[in-house]
Parts: C-alpha cells; structure tokens; sequence
C-alpha cells in the first residue's frame, strides 16, 4: 500500500511541470505569438515567464515585442533593464543599446543616439549597423548645430542692423513724406494754374465781347461809309 502511494506520488510530480518548463513554455508560445504578430498576447506570455523565471533572453524578446506594439516606453525600460543587467552578456547588452539609439533616433534624441550606438560598439566592435546609424547621428547632429548657430548669427546680424536703421530710418521716412506731400502740392498747384488759365482765357473772351460791341456802338454813332477800313478781330 505504501509502495503504491509512493509511486502515485512519484508519476503525480512527473506530470506537473516545474516553473522552468512552464516558463519556457510560456516563453515559446510568446515567440510563436510575435511571428504571427499577436504582439499583445506574446507581451503577456513573456512576462509571464519572466516572473516564473528571469531571463535576460525574454527580456530582450519582450522588449522586442513592446516595440512592435509601438510601446515605446515600455519598450526603452525594458532595454534599459536588460542593458543594466549584471547577469547579461555583452552580445545581449549590445543589442539592446543599438536598440535603444534607435529609438532615441527615431524620437530624434540625438545625443541619447550617439551615448547607445557607442555603448552598442563598445560591446560589440563589430556592429556595423550600429557603426553606420552612428555616423548617420553624428552628422545629423552637426547639420542641426550648424543650421542653429547659422539662425543665431542671422539673428544677432538682424539685430544689429536694427539698431543701427532705427535713428535713420525716422528721418527718411519724413523725407520721404515730405518728398509726397510737396509732389502732391505740386500736382495741386499744377491743377490750380490750370484752373486760372481757364478763367483767364474766359475773361479775355468777355473783354473781347465788350470791346467789340462797343466799337460797333461807336461805329453806328459817327455813320462812318462802307469806304471805311474793317475793325481788326481780336
């Protein structure tokens, strides 16, 4: 009898998976789960299985699948956690530094960038990715600081020149006005002589209409004969 409860026992414990299989199950499924994908339900079976059992390679994977669930956030801790890591290997830090510059790039966080990609380098020489998205940082960085000091001196010439326009600038301004206002009283004055020439000539025509009647007048009251020279015309 006791040799049956024994053996009982024994197949009983057999069957019942210990947390190291369990969290490599876990941890399978949440890889098949991100090849289709399911980035959500991988994120859940991989943490599961970090909290059954650490392990820096489903932390990496983890970290790999808040990425693609465009958890940013939680996909920087993650990396940060593993790349902080006293038990991962400089193979697995220096992924996840690379993978850290990236998204530090993408946020454009150059000098976040720059500090990850040199980590991921540092670990692994021969990264030539990372040495790549490196230099793409470093020149992107100076064409940033170069277009800023650019800005600045354009700004401070702006300023200069302001400083220097603002007492002159009055003065043609009122130069200018005053050019317009004398262009406009001569424009005035042109249309006003105009005006008294009108009337002068209007006058001349009167005074020619008086003259000549009253030479007529005269001319009737003398009975001067037809022999008589004709009066000028005006």
């Amino acid at each position: 009898m006791v040799l049956r409860i024994f053996l009982f026992t024994f197949l009983a414990l057999q069957c019942v998976p210990t947390f190291s299989q369990s969290s490599k199950l876990n941890a399978a499924l949440g890889s098949d789960l991100y090849k289709d994908s399911l980035y959500d339900e991988s994120i859940h079976l991989y943490n599961e299985s970090l909290k059954l059992e650490p392990n820096n390679e489903y932390l990496f994977n983890l970290g790999n699948a808040y990425l693609k669930a465009e958890d940013l956030e939680n996909a920087k801790k993650t990396y940060s956690q593993l790349l902080n890591s006293s038990s991962a290997s400089d193979h697995q830090k220096s992924k996840a530094a690379y993978n850290l510059g990236n998204l530090n790039y993408a946020e454009q966080n150059l000098g976040d960038a720059i500090k990850n990609y040199k980590e991921a380098l540092r670990l692994n020489p021969e990264d030539i990715q990372a040495s790549e998205n490196l230099q793409i940082a470093l020149a992107q960085l100076q064409q940033q600081q170069e277009k800023k000091e650019q800005q600045k001196q354009q700004d401070q010439n702006r300023d200069e020149q302001g400083g220097e326009e603002d007492s002159p600038t009055q003065p043609k301004e009122d130069s200018d006005q005053e050019k317009n206002e004398e262009e406009k009283k001569s424009s005035q004055s042109d249309h006003i002589d105009l005006d008294k020439a009108d009337e002068i000539m209007d006058y001349l025509d009167q005074v020619e209409k008086k003259t000549r009647e009253r030479l007529n007048s005269n001319k009737d009251k003398k009975g001067t004969g037809a022999n008589k020279k004709p009066e000028k015309d005006w």
